[in-house]
């Protein structure tokens, strides 16, 4: 399992540089046009490419987004400034930086506990069982053989 710390977007939509580092749950919050869908779409870009079958550019702008990855590059927003694009062209970096998860925690105590109980009572219960029935004495089992040699040695005292 992996662990992300980390955004990286270079030229990408309005901004030139992002780095955003990540620690546990995280929110996007912003006002209209600061780029949260942005934001989103770089990840599923880094995820999906530019696969038309899996990508779905700024979905909550209604049926149809006039958004493109070519777009998010160039810095072209249609909201605001006439759709003109911000850079003429563009070498845009994407990044999604993981991490190797940690291995489980050692059991906390808590659990520890109930494992010892149960696991005392299944001693208890082995030490303190009644016997279980003895198997009648046939060849197949031994039985026989084990008390014919117990009956000869007996004689034999």
């Amino acid at each position: 399992m992996y662990e992300l710390v980390r955004l990286s977007f270079h030229n990408w939509y309005v901004f030139e540089v992002l780095d955003l580092d990540v620690a546990g749950m995280i929110a996007v919050i912003g006002p209209t046009g600061a780029g949260k869908s942005a934001i989103l779409d770089g990840i599923q870009v880094i995820i999906t490419g530019d696969n038309h079958n899996f990508i779905d550019l700024n979905p909550s702008a209604g049926d149809k987004s006039e958004r493109t990855v070519l777009s998010y590059c160039l810095g072209q927003i249609s909201d605001f400034e006439r759709g003109e694009p911000r850079r003429e062209r563009s070498d845009t970096i994407l990044a999604l930086t993981l991490l190797a998860a940690p291995a489980p925690a050692e059991k906390d105590a808590a659990t520890k506990a109930r494992e010892g109980d149960v696991n005392h009572w299944i001693e208890y219960y082995r030490k303190n069982r009644e016997p279980a029935a003895t198997l009648p004495a046939t060849p197949q089992n031994g039985a026989a053989k084990k008390e014919d040699r117990e009956k000869k040695v007996k004689r034999e005292r």
